[in-house]
């Protein structure tokens, strides 16, 4: 794994685990990366990449946010990043499906209803 999916998979842990819910503000980067025990450049990085995915957002002077997550969105960042790649290859659609399934997973766990 490399440091920046470590990193990207830090944040991930901090929305799954609910310490950063949807619709809250993340720690900073130099926070997260303290956090981390990495750099600052490095959680830029994998913050980019969760922008891009669409489960984070960035708002100008006020911060780093978690998304809505809603499924709409977040299909719409994976529509975005199928896009970018050139070359439809099968190592870039796996590296594109790294991005997006581990917090769809996560959502789709916190929202299993008991059967009826």
């Amino acid at each position: 794994m490399s440091l920046t999916d470590r990193a990207i998979e830090h944040i991930r842990e901090l929305i799954l685990s609910g310490q950063s819910p949807p619709g809250s503000r993340l720690p900073s980067e130099p926070g997260l990366a303290a956090q981390l025990g990495t750099s600052r450049n490095l959680m830029r990085e994998a913050v980019k990449a969760l922008v891009i995915a669409r489960v984070l957002e960035i708002r100008r002077g006020a911060g780093t946010y978690v998304t809505s997550l809603e499924p709409g969105m977040l299909l719409e960042g994976i529509g975005s990043v199928v896009e970018l790649l050139q070359g439809d290859t099968l190592l870039e659609m796996i590296e594109a499906r790294r991005l997006f399934e581990p917090v769809a997973t996560g959502l789709a766990a916190t929202r299993i209803l008991p059967e009826a």
